[in-house]
């Protein structure tokens, strides 16, 4: 059911435009300085490096579940994350058979280098408003996110 009045070029248009951006911070965020190199991360990496920044520690199944994603793939996530020293696991206090996992100093230092790339991002982004009009677009989008968040 359409709860909105666009027309099907304008539907097609924003279409367009949200899938610039998503593929301009996707490529931007794949690329950060490692080790003198640039290295490459999926999305489920970022997600990864974002849910344990967030939470501090957490099960694998937790972050599975969170990115809805299957647990042989949230294997192959954490073991490689595991062998670039960007996380690690530690015993889980409340049951002696489970890890838990964390973010290591160079996890930590990855995910602030992510936040910083997406704040110059955003701040080239907003530069194409007027000031006037951030603000408005600042609610806008959040009313946005609430709206289509249990989508997912």
């Amino acid at each position: 059911m359409k709860e909105f009045e666009l027309n099907d070029d304008q539907v097609l248009e924003l279409r367009k435009s949200f899938m610039r951006i998503v593929r301009i911070f996707h490529i931007s965020e794949r690329r950060f300085p490692v080790a003198g190199r640039n290295a490459r991360y999926s999305p489920h990496d970022f997600q990864t490096l974002g849910y344990l920044a967030e939470h501090k520690a957490a099960r694998a199944g937790e972050i599975g579940r969170y990115l809805e994603v299957a647990p042989t793939t949230m294997t192959g996530v954490i073991d490689r994350m595991e062998a670039a020293d960007l996380i690690s696991r530690i015993p889980d206090e409340t049951d002696a058979r489970a890890t838990k996992l964390v973010l290591t100093e160079g996890g930590q230092a990855l995910y602030g280098s992510i936040v910083n790339q997406d704040i110059l991002n955003i701040s080239a982004m907003m530069g194409a408003l007027e000031a006037s009009e951030r603000d408005n677009f600042l609610s806008m989008i959040s009313r946005i996110a609430n709206r289509i968040e249990h989508l997912v």
